[in-house]
């Protein structure tokens, strides 16, 4: 019987791919080594692209925001920079340039700042 049946009838467990579980605060730490660059400049990297984003997408909207006002560490609906039909522009610019799936859910909840959305994609960039 192989673990997928013990699985089912209660006897087993899913086997493990032996990766060590880490905390999502804490795997943005780690970045460095799969890509020979400092977390803080990937990550800053990426919150300088999505700022640029989120000032395309406000201009489309007939407003003019500069980078440097865009506040990466601020709700992203609540500060007005995104609204439901333009989040997905957000994700799919972000996946065209990092590389990674980014399902339109991911932004709310705890993913709901610029700084949280680098997290998340410098996260899902070092794991492919």
């Amino acid at each position: 019987m192989g673990w997928f049946s013990k699985f089912i009838n209660g006897g087993a467990t899913a086997p493990s791919d032996n990766k060590p579980e880490v905390a999502f605060s804490d795997q943005k730490s780690a970045l460095g080594v799969n890509t020979g660059q400092s977390a803080d400049s990937t990550r800053g990297s990426v919150i300088e692209f999505l700022r640029l984003q989120v000032v395309a997408i406000t201009k489309k909207q007939g407003r003019a925001l500069e980078a440097n006002e865009v506040d990466a560490q601020v709700d992203l609906y609540e500060a007005g920079y995104i609204d439901s039909l333009s989040v997905s522009e957000l994700l799919v610019q972000a996946e065209g340039r990092f590389g990674v799936r980014l399902p339109d859910y991911i932004v709310g909840g705890s993913v709901n700042t610029l700084e949280a959305l680098a997290d998340y994609i410098s996260v899902q960039n070092s794991e492919n």
